[in-house]
């Protein structure tokens, strides 16, 4: 594997918590390369991870990654104001070229959601639309495998590493995903100790990667609404469902709703039509 000496300095520069993209780029274009090989070392002390370390784990886990600096990098996280510096993977990298609609649900889904989930999946079946989705337990689950068996495409974005995989009782379905010609993809090579916040930096490139977002169900402290949060901050067309009962299942949901941050899904064929009026499908 060959790796030029700005990859080395990505990559090294993805462990520091006070990397920006914007940084880097303004090194490369006025500084020496003194200067760049002083902010390596400077990124390598502060990761704690040698070259070597990246370079064993890329190849041993069969891990690939692109960065921010490659054609294949995708055009909407381009867009929004902390894109990753690099994006780690492993699969179908083509899918970053296809029409992307996020799908973020509860863990805990009400027989409601999961009628509602089915008729959405329905629909995006029939089109050349690859689903982005968190991986999480409940309502993410269920469409990644609902997708399967409809054999379409899916993305799914991990809050962990690739190596060690969140959450852990889903790696057959990650794995299916795979061998069906789906995508997985960390802005993390190593792992990390999972906490909350690595559950929103996942989201945000949930809501940035995706051309479109559902919100399924959600109640009123669903960490789903975070997702729809980013999607809103970043100019995205947001769905959601209600539930005209006003169950607290659908809270968040009807939150969304009256507040304008979100349109009422009626017909799923309405996301079709937004796709096609924006020129990302036929």
């Amino acid at each position: 594997m060959s790796i030029s000496k700005i990859t080395k300095l990505l990559l090294l520069s993805s462990f520091s918590s006070s990397f920006k993209s914007v940084t880097f780029k303004y090194l490369l274009e006025n500084e020496s390369e003194s200067s760049l090989l002083l902010y390596l070392k400077e990124c390598s002390i502060k990761s704690k991870k040698s070259l070597l370390d990246i370079e064993n784990s890329l190849v041993k886990n069969n891990i690939e990654f692109i960065t921010y600096f490659d054609e294949a990098y995708p055009f909407n996280l381009r867009q929004i104001a902390d894109p990753p510096s690099i994006l780690y993977y492993k699969g179908n990298i083509n899918l970053l070229g296809t029409a992307k609609v996020g799908i973020s649900g509860s863990r805990k889904p009400s027989e409601l959601g999961k009628r509602l989930l089915t008729d959405l999946i329905e629909c995006l079946s029939e089109h050349d639309i690859s689903v982005v989705s968190g991986g999480a337990i409940g309502l993410d689950s269920l469409s990644i495998k609902y997708l399967l068996n409809k054999k379409r495409k899916v993305i799914i974005i991990f809050p962990s590493s690739l190596i060690s995989i969140y959450p852990k009782s889903n790696s057959f379905l990650f794995n299916k995903v795979l061998e069906s010609g789906g995508l997985l993809i960390s802005e993390s090579l190593f792992d990390d100790v999972i906490h909350k916040g690595l559950f929103l930096k996942r989201n945000r490139l949930i809501a940035g990667m995706s051309d479109a977002l559902v919100i399924l169900q959600a109640g009123i402290k669903s960490g789903t609404l975070s997702c729809a949060r980013y999607g809103i901050d970043y100019n995205k067309q947001v769905y959601c469902y209600i539930d005209n009962k006003y169950s607290e299942e659908f809270e968040g949901n009807n939150y969304l709703v009256k507040r304008n941050y979100a349109d009422i899904l009626l017909d799923e064929n309405e996301i079709i039509e937004y796709l096609k009026a924006q020129k990302l499908i036929k």
